[in-house]
């Protein structure tokens, strides 16, 4: 598994899906989640925060 905001290989990660299309599950590491780290889904271009 890949955070999507750093691109690191992760072992404690969040996952969701994509607030805007609902298709791409959305990885995140601890670090960039408490950070609040801009993530972008690369199946639809949404980016949060």
């Amino acid at each position: 598994m890949k955070c999507v905001s750093c691109g690191k290989d992760v072992k404690d990660y969040v996952e969701f899906k994509c607030l805007k299309c609902g298709e791409y599950k959305i990885i995140r590491c601890d670090s960039c989640r408490v950070l609040g780290r801009k993530y972008t889904c690369p199946k639809c271009g949404f980016a949060w925060p």
